[in-house]
């Protein structure tokens, strides 16, 4: 089960990663400010929970297939959406993707 937890939270960080590049193209930017960086996150994260658990659950079955691994089903990964979903969850989520994008930037 740790797992599995891991891997959507890897599956939630490309996630966040990927909105971030597309925030970067549509506002014509390089970086976002880091003081902006968790307000972006907020905004992408809190408006697409359904396509989040969505885009979770389709990502999770293709690396499954891809790794050629049984796939657990959808109620064990909704189960732990719903507690990463949860407020004190969603803050800790908001605040691990805000610091990959600060170091991601910093990289950069």
């Amino acid at each position: 089960m740790n797992n599995m937890n891991n891997t959507i939270e890897d599956i939630l960080i490309f996630y966040a990663k990927t909105n971030y590049n597309k925030y970067l193209e549509d506002n014509n930017i390089s970086v976002i400010n880091d003081t902006q960086i968790y307000n972006v996150v907020s905004k992408f994260y809190d408006g697409k929970k359904s396509n989040i658990n969505v885009f979770v659950i389709d990502t999770y079955k293709k690396l499954c297939e891809q790794n050629k691994t049984e796939y657990p089903g959808d109620y064990p990964i909704k189960n732990i959406l719903l507690s990463i979903f949860q407020k004190d969850e969603d803050e800790y989520i908001k605040n691990k993707i805000t610091l990959h994008i600060k170091n991601y930037q910093d990289i950069k």
